[in-house]
């Protein structure tokens, strides 16, 4: 399992700025900070830093000391990318909780999420390369999304409307040696993933902060994040948070053989709902013309793949008839498609170059453990 990013050490001050070391560390700064200045209805700035939310500083990360650091339960895999993830609430306002969704932001809240890579997985010392900051802005109707590619030498990150590739090699888990083909989206892109449907209309929405998959306790929020929120006057109505069964934490391969029955089903499910319903749901663009719903509240089997036919045929398909055949993964379009790299097959088609192979062996596992069953064709 690769390390998660030194953001749970966060400790948010209102006094001293946060930095995030590469060795864990947490180091104040007494440098001033500006305000934080973004309107989604204003032009985006050119440069990262005349937002104030965030800046490099000698191999280490700082985020200005009003926002929220938090983290996801089961994280998106973005090619073995670590990432760092923060809020920012207008003064006076908070967020509203909702049990199932993603929770409500006050017009004008911003979430950011910096992707950064190790050179060596292995060493959580090991210096890390920043990439790029994405910037989504909650305007009065949807959410607006920039995306900042930071220069070499880390002195600031640009407004890359029209998207990046990079080429990054790193040292895997393994000790091989990985290169993926990073993909900063262009502004359409972003789009793809984060459309919704309602009533024909089309928004773009936020794709990870779910009560599910905060619903937990981190070094900077002991006693859980939602919970710390709520005390803290920053998550309103959410008193029924005893009642929330919070999604399962990604597994290290290790632990995935030791997964089976219905907590080796809630991590799968958990784990494609993370990093496949934000398009296989019943609001998303593609899921409306594949009828494939991954996300974990579906619960019909056929709908989200055992025995169904898919919508399209082609490369995607691999050659393979239905999206799951119960106890053969090998003959499972799914797990086709989240092995391959092939351009036009691979899924997700966007956000990753290289395969998670803990994504792999959980559906594989998954698979091979339900009861057979002969699809008829």
């Amino acid at each position: 399992m690769t390390r998660r990013w030194p953001v749970r050490h966060l400790v948010l001050s209102v006094l001293l700025v946060t930095t995030v070391a590469c060795n864990g560390e947490i180091a104040p700064s007494d440098d001033s900070w500006p305000a934080v200045s973004f309107n989604a209805q204003d032009k985006a700035p050119k440069y990262l830093s005349q937002t104030g939310l965030v800046r490099w500083r000698d191999g280490q990360l700082q985020l200005h000391p009003e926002m929220l650091p938090y983290e996801l339960k089961m994280p998106l895999f973005s090619d073995f990318s670590e990432k760092v993830r923060a809020i920012w609430l207008p003064p006076g306002t908070a967020i509203d909780y909702r049990s199932s969704g993603t929770l409500a932001f006050p017009e004008g809240a911003i979430i950011i999420k910096a992707f950064l890579f190790p050179e060596d997985l292995r060493d959580p010392d090991s210096p890390r390369r920043l990439i790029e900051t994405r910037v989504l802005v909650r305007g009065p109707k949807e959410w607006i999304a920039w995306p900042y590619v930071w220069q070499a030498d880390g002195s600031d990150a640009v407004l890359k409307i029209t998207g990046d590739v990079q080429s990054i090699s790193f040292i895997d888990q393994q000790g091989l040696q990985q290169t993926s083909d990073y993909l900063v989206p262009q502004r359409n892109q972003c789009r793809d993933c984060h459309d919704r449907s309602d009533q024909g209309e089309r928004t773009t929405m936020i794709i990870g902060p779910r009560a599910r998959f905060l619903h937990h306790a981190t070094e900077a929020a002991p006693a859980g994040q939602l919970l710390t929120w709520r005390d803290r006057g920053q998550l309103n109505g959410a008193d029924a948070l005893t009642d929330l069964v919070a999604a399962e934490p990604r597994p290290s391969l290790e632990q995935i053989e030791g997964l089976t029955g219905d907590a080796l089903a809630r991590t799968a499910r958990d784990y494609l709902d993370m990093n496949c319903a934000h398009c296989h749901s019943p609001t998303a663009v593609e899921g409306e013309t594949s009828q494939l719903y991954l996300n974990h509240d579906n619960t019909n089997a056929f709908l989200f793949g055992v025995c169904k036919a898919p919508s399209s045929a082609g490369k995607g398909s691999g050659g393979l008839n239905y999206d799951i055949v119960p106890a053969k993964p090998d003959e499972s379009i799914l797990v086709f498609r989240l092995e391959t790299t092939e351009l036009g097959a691979m899924m997700p088609d966007l956000g990753r170059s290289l395969v998670d192979p803990v994504g792999v062996a959980l559906v594989r596992k998954w698979i091979e453990e339900m009861e057979p069953v002969t699809c008829n064709r």
